[in-house]
């Protein structure tokens, strides 16, 4: 999980890998999971929730447009690069022929392992 951070204040991701490509060094999953499939909100590990998908979408984007790099407990020593990214909401799903409540509404991206 993560945090969503406004847009003056970075935003801080950390997750767990639930796909992984050595050969390619590449890792996958959930940066940010706002709510289960079933629709149950989910409080991350700082007590924190996201009820506005649209900030989570935002603070994607800005993370996509601005940096893309990963990087081990803010170091700032860059680990990792973004290769894929996807905020997940309902219409989304339904956009790509899934029902509404096939996937988690949140973040899901991939990242080059470099170092």
């Amino acid at each position: 999980m993560g945090e969503v951070k406004t847009e003056s204040t970075p935003l801080v991701l950390a997750g767990t890998i639930l796909k992984r490509d050595e050969e390619r060094r590449m890792v996958f999953g959930w940066a940010y999971m706002a709510k289960r499939a079933d629709g149950s909100a989910v409080v991350d590990h700082s007590g924190d929730r996201v009820d506005n998908v649209a900030s989570l979408e935002f603070s994607a984007y800005e993370y996509v447009l601005k940096s893309r790099e990963g990087d081990v407990m803010h170091t700032r020593k860059t680990t990792s690069v973004l290769v894929e990214s996807m905020v997940f909401t309902p219409e989304k799903c339904e956009a790509l022929g899934l029902s509404k409540d096939a996937l988690p509404v949140g973040w899901w991206v991939g990242f080059k392992i470099l170092d």
